[in-house]
């Protein structure tokens, strides 16, 4: 993964004065929109805290993410939950202290909150644990609560820019490529990739095309896409390119209206998909047949 931190200076600053005065939380809880910079700055800080560069191996870390389940959805279970107590129940083998990062923590099912409730309640050995989330009201209360949480914003324009601009990338590619990634480093680094730029042009193409298919051509395509292994990219790509778009017709209110509500409909169907297992041919009919 990405490495570089863009941004987040205020941030940094909270979590560098925490490791200096030995006055860290057992549990972080790291919220903010997708692809902002969380797990790059969890994996630093973690980096820190153990002192070391290399994570991938250390005995003391941990990384959680969710099993994926199908194409579009993924979870964190009872089991992985269980295996992460023990781990941090154990002594630290060559740190002072076990870290542990759950990614997408808002995918624990309601049976994994509930035992991991139990370890932030009454925390066993020397740990910090970092939670990654960008719907953290989908964690419960009693979890959130007893968390430290800081709260990851957008990146503005200038930051990303100059970023880009340290990077040697031509001044009118770092300009696009700063708009469409709308104040997401993570993804600002993967559009940097010529591969997922092109993939994104094309996908927006096809979305352009679909008021003007027939409704068995759009049945056939929604049945095409819920087989297709990128939906979730693909339904990312258009969800910022409908957002670029509402930016930049605010002016007009009639053609903003019908956008806004577009966009109301591509999130609703992304926040399914995202949470429930759902029937993805028949939510993907359901959502072109309102377009």
């Amino acid at each position: 993964m990405n490495t570089e931190i863009i941004g987040h200076g205020f941030q940094l600053y909270l979590l560098k004065k925490a490791l200096e005065k030995e006055r860290l939380s057992h549990a972080f809880l790291f919220s903010g929109p997708e692809k902002v910079g969380k797990k790059t700055v969890a994996f630093s800080f973690s980096s820190q805290i153990l002192q070391t560069k290399e994570l991938k191996n250390h005995p003391d870390f941990i990384f959680l993410e969710p099993k994926k389940e199908g194409i579009f959805l993924g979870v964190i279970g009872i089991d992985q939950i269980r295996e992460l107590i023990l781990r941090l129940s154990l002594k630290p083998l060559k740190a002072k202290k076990k870290v542990a990062i759950i990614d997408e923590a808002h995918l624990m099912t309601l049976e994994a909150q509930n035992s991991f409730l139990k370890t932030l309640e009454e925390p066993k050995g020397e740990c910090v644990i970092f939670l990654i989330t960008e719907h953290p009201q989908w964690l419960l209360p009693t979890i959130t609560s007893r968390c430290q949480e800081i709260k990851f914003y957008l990146v503005s324009k200038e930051i990303m820019l100059q970023f880009l601009k340290d990077k040697k990338v031509d001044q009118k590619l770092a300009e696009k490529l700063v708009e469409i990634s709308q104040g997401r480093p993570g993804r600002l680094i993967e559009y940097l990739i010529q591969e997922k730029l092109s993939k994104r042009e094309e996908y927006i193409l096809l979305l352009k095309k679909v008021p003007f298919l027939s409704l068995k051509e759009r049945l056939d395509l929604a049945e095409k896409l819920s087989r297709d292994e990128n939906l979730k990219e693909i339904l990312i790509f258009w969800l910022e390119y409908v957002r670029e778009i509402l930016i930049k017709r605010l002016s007009d209110l009639q053609k903003t209206e019908k956008l806004k509500t577009f966009l109301k409909n591509l999130e609703e169907l992304f926040l399914l998909l995202s949470r429930y297992s759902l029937n993805l041919n028949l939510a993907l009919d359901n959502f072109f047949l309102k377009i």
